[in-house]
């Protein structure tokens, strides 16, 4: 009985990132159904999400990953299972604004949205650059005048994001 071909997971093994990686399988046996992890576990034809090639794949990732897939066909032996690494490096995404800066008839409530996992915003509203000693943010703002708002976030194990900021122009 022949073998489906192992599966070939790209970018290759080794590769850096910052913040989400976006990761694509192929298979050379036609027709076979490719079954993948992010968890480091090995995939089987009952443990694993299958992958569809024409959906998007990022896995967020906090520190490494391992992706592992294999492949399977019927009336085919299981090919053997793939595995590539991964190694979160840089900084923190920037932090980003919703709603964005503009001029607003009356009060508006910002929320500052983060871009990777585990991190955390701090921020001023004096106009002032923030520090891993500024106020926390741990929910939206409410504005109600002029305000310029900058953000920066920090993780532990990676360069602080740059810093952002948005100016709110509140007017009756």
């Amino acid at each position: 009985m022949p073998q489906v071909a192992t599966p070939v997971i790209a970018p290759p093994d080794g590769t850096t990132f910052s913040i989400s990686l976006d990761f694509t399988i192929t298979c050379d046996t036609f027709g076979a159904t490719i079954v993948y992890t992010t968890d480091g576990s090995d995939p089987n034809r009952d443990v694993g999400m299958v992958y569809d090639p024409l959906y998007h794949y990022d896995a967020y990732v906090l520190d490494t990953a391992t992706v592992k897939a294999m492949a399977y066909l019927d009336e085919y032996r299981d090919s053997e299972v793939a595995a590539v690494s991964y190694t979160l490096t840089g900084a923190v995404a920037d932090p980003f604004f919703s709603p964005k800066a503009d001029t607003y008839s009356n009060l508006v409530t910002v929320t500052i949205v983060s871009g990777t996992p585990k991190d955390e915003v701090h921020y001023t509203l004096d106009g002032t650059d923030p520090t891993d000693d500024s106020d926390l943010y741990t929910g939206p703002i409410k504005i109600t005048q002029m305000t310029t708002i900058k953000a920066q976030a920090f993780r532990s194990d990676l360069a602080p994001s740059n810093i952002v900021e948005a100016t709110y122009i509140i007017f009756d």
